[in-house]
């Protein structure tokens, strides 16, 4: 007797595929959240990386430096920026005031944040007032394009759009909050002596967590 040509049926094909189908809409969703924790994560190492970059500049160059943050464009950007002391008071090192060069110098290129993903200063309202690490408070206004400034000797100072130019950062220091369409946060905060940390914003226990 012949043997019966092997294959699979129409039914068993029919449910394969529909267990692919279960399998796929469990994990795809998962995979989609994964990447977007990832691509939030990233950017704000990036922007962490940065600072510590235009900081160590600072110091070693013993020229002024800033990292510009430039949240009206999508997606948001920001770079390194050298810049000048327009007043300069040896008795009052508080009263340097600096802006950019005549011909503005941007150093490593203008970095892009992930599509989706948001810049800002003020704390985001599913942190329930609660701020990360060194940070007590919101800075006095919350509109961009945001700038940190470092002076000649590599101390995180108030730029000349502050309300005191040159004088150390209040609250403790400064944060940038980093957001992505999925409804997570992470910041990144410069503190008063220069130490920059990343974090990310835990929703069930209300806590931010150093990373």
């Amino acid at each position: 007797m012949a043997e019966k040509d092997s294959g699979f049926s129409m039914l068993e094909l029919l449910l394969t595929v529909a267990i692919i189908g279960v399998i796929a809409a469990f994990a795809v969703p998962s995979a989609i959240n994964a990447l977007q924790a990832y691509r939030l994560h990233s950017d704000t190492a990036a922007v962490a990386g940065f600072l510590n970059v235009a900081r160590m500049r600072a110091a070693s160059q013993y020229t002024p430096y800033a990292l510009d943050l430039d949240d009206s464009v999508t997606p948001p950007t920001f770079k390194t920026e050298r810049l000048q002391a327009t007043v300069y008071n040896p008795l009052s090192p508080a009263a340097v005031t600096y802006s950019s060069l005549a011909t503005p110098v941007y150093e490593l290129g203008t970095q892009y944040a992930s599509t989706g993903n948001t810049f800002a200063e003020c704390l985001p309202s599913d942190a329930s007032g609660v701020f990360p690490g060194p940070i007590t408070a919101d800075p006095s206004t919350c509109s961009g394009p945001f700038q940190f400034c470092f002076n000649t000797r590599g101390v995180p100072v108030q730029c000349s759009t502050g309300a005191s130019p040159g004088s150390p950062l209040p609250n403790g220091g400064v944060a940038l909050y980093v957001e992505n369409t999925g409804g997570l946060t992470d910041a990144v905060t410069l503190s008063v002596g220069g130490v920059v940390q990343t974090w990310d914003w835990d929703p069930i226990a209300s806590v931010w967590r150093s990373r």
